[in-house]
């Protein structure tokens, strides 16, 4: 949500895509490691160099038209053919036969295709093209041509598909992990983190007009970013959503409490402030409310956001932020979760930490529609500040703390927003190999001491047909044209908590559930009905079970709803419980003991 899930502090700023995320692939192999370095170069692309027994193998295409060769793929034959002046080479995908200028010759392994990519060994650029070649262990790269250096600053390609689609101006190296921009150097933290961002542009990014890459990380450098500190700055850059190019920038821009940022003129006014409430929404480290104080003012050429910030000294702003980080890795070693080996059950536990150390403020909650002029002690309540910090919050604050956690972790999580009943917030959560989305809602779990729903956490990974029942997002947290403006939220049950628990079942088998537990001396006190059948059918299935139990002489006699309060959630309670013909109550955990 683990994708887990940066670096080159600044290059991310404009080259990473949305979320994420937190929501893309994680380059922490071998494979990814490696680079190519062609004649001045580092050459990167959407295809990776990869090790395949012992060997080194790169894709050939970007690689030969960087040497000056035509490369064509005649997909009829499995076929590629190379040519430059009166040098030609025909390969055969498969095999380890080829031809050059006329000769036949053998490749020790056969030539292969991974992600529409064709590969060939390292070594054979030498011995074909009359090139140097070496590699360096060092910085685990793949050098073509001479002269490389590995103490020296190179400027890196990109290419994505059969095309160039950046050139950079900054210079980069791999031994001690800095950029050199601009006359000064700009310190890298992680070789893994740069690969992930240079391995992670997008077309759309580079060719949106937002703003220049370069120029950009400059700005940045000279801007309050420069006065962070590094490691502050990394774990940043590392937890920031964003679904658009403009947003991206936003993001950053607000995460550092830059005051002032200057927007392409291109953007209408509607589109600046969709960008912003998704900057502001999406990433709770920003310290912000949900109504953000900025103003906007169009110029001739640009258009110029100020914003005014709760935190407005930076150094109190620095401060702040670094505890937070500090909160959450203690929050994390309390529930002993290694960011490294995440599963869902994670989720769970987030979930339950923060209902367990968090009370819902209504004090907080009767200042929603004039919260700018109140009290920070106030404010905080409808932040992340609140449940961390000080154990009260209203909805934004329940919502704004377990994105920021699972965020921390590299778990995908969005905070939505909406009716439900009254204006309220909830999380989104990916999981599963569809990467589909389920709704959390951390506030509806947390219940009270007496609730009878507390513990059973009916809102806690939900499918969309459950959570349908109960709100409607006024799609305000997102850009609707961006990465996050037309989400697949899931359809099935498979991570919902009261699944997880043994405690939900399709309509037709419910009883059977409910006879499952009585042979263990127990029954929940709540079951979810996992579809939304009739309940006159519901009653006529369910009665079928029930009349065993009663009919068995055990004594325990109950009913059921489907109404009122639990109906959004399908829940199904059991109610006016006898056991032996005394009244019983349930625990804290939903079960009555029948020993």
């Amino acid at each position: 949500m683990k994708n887990k899930k940066l670096l080159l502090m600044l290059l991310v700023l404009a080259l990473l895509f949305q979320f994420g995320s937190v929501y893309g692939d994680s380059y922490s192999s071998s494979d990814r490691d490696i680079k190519v370095w062609l004649k001045g170069n580092y050459i990167f692309s959407d295809a990776k160099p990869m090790i395949k027994k012992d060997r080194t193998y790169v894709p050939i295409r970007f690689i030969a038209e960087e040497l000056g060769f035509d490369v064509n793929y005649l997909s009829s034959t499995r076929q590629v053919l190379m040519k430059r002046g009166d040098q030609t080479l025909a390969m055969q995908i498969g095999s380890v036969n080829a031809v050059f200028n006329g000769k036949e010759f053998q490749f020790e392994e056969p030539v292969f295709i991974s992600s529409d990519r064709t590969y060939v060994p390292l070594r054979f650029i030498s011995e074909r093209f009359n090139e140097n070649v070496d590699y360096d262990s060092q910085t685990k790269t793949a050098i073509i041509g001479d002269d490389f250096d590995v103490d020296g600053h190179y400027p890196f390609k990109y290419f994505r598909g059969n095309d160039e689609v950046y050139l950079s101006r900054s210079n980069i190296n791999f031994l001690d992990n800095t950029i050199f921009n601009n006359g000064s150097l700009e310190y890298l933290f992680d070789e893994t983190n740069l690969l992930y961002v240079v391995y992670s542009i997008s077309e759309s990014t580079l060719n949106d007009g937002v703003f220049d890459v370069d120029a950009y990380i400059h700005s940045m450098a000279a801007g309050n970013a420069k006065k962070y500190p590094p490691e502050l700055k990394y774990k940043i850059n590392n937890i920031l959503n964003y679904g658009t190019p403009l947003s991206q920038y936003l993001a950053y821009g607000l995460a550092y409490g830059e005051t002032e940022m200057v927007i392409d003129k291109k953007y209408t006014n509607d589109e600046v402030w969709a960008a912003l409430n998704e900057a502001n929404y999406q990433n709770p480290i920003i310290l912000e409310n949900v109504n953000i104080e900025c103003y906007l003012t169009r110029y001739t050429d640009y258009s110029k956001l100020e914003v005014h910030y709760i935190y407005s000294d930076l150094d109190e702003r620095i401060r702040v932020q670094q505890e937070t980080f500090n909160k959450a890795d203690q929050i994390l070693a309390e529930l002993s979760i290694d960011p490294d080996d995440v599963y869902v059950e994670d989720v769970y536990n987030i979930n339950n930490y923060i209902c367990n150390h968090t009370y819902y403020d209504d004090e907080a909650a009767s200042f929603s529609t004039d919260l700018r002029s109140q009290p920070l002690d106030i404010r905080k309540s409808y932040m992340l500040l609140g449940p961390m910090f000080e154990g009260k919050a209203v909805c934004t604050g329940y919502a704004e703390t377990f994105q920021f956690l699972l965020n921390y972790l590299n778990i995908a999580c969005l905070y939505d927003r909406g009716k439900a009943d009254e204006i309220h917030a909830w999380n989104l959560v990916q999981a599963g190999e569809d990467k589909e989305w389920y709704l959390v809602d951390v506030t509806w779990n947390d219940r009270e001491d007496g609730d009878a729903l507390r513990g059973v956490n009916p809102y806690l990974m939900i499918p969309k047909q459950l959570s349908d029942r109960s709100r409607e997002s006024d799609k305000t947290s997102f850009v609707q044209s961006g990465y996050y403006g037309n989400l697949k939220m899931a359809d099935d049950y498979d991570y919902d908590y009261m699944n997880y628990v043994g405690m939900s079942a399709d309509s037709s088998g419910l009883g059977e559930l409910y006879t499952e537990y009585y042979k263990k001396n127990y029954v929940p006190r709540f079951v979810r009905c996992n579809d939304n059948i009739d309940r006159d059918i519901l009653k006529k299935e369910f009665q079928e079970y029930t009349d065993y139990i009663v009919s068995s002489g055990n004594g325990l006699y109950y009913t059921y709803t489907w109404d009122g309060d639990y109906y959004s959630s399908n829940l199904i309670r059991m109610k006016d419980v006898e056991y032996e013909g005394k009244a019983v109550s349930f625990t804290n955990l939903g079960f009555l003991e029948l020993e």
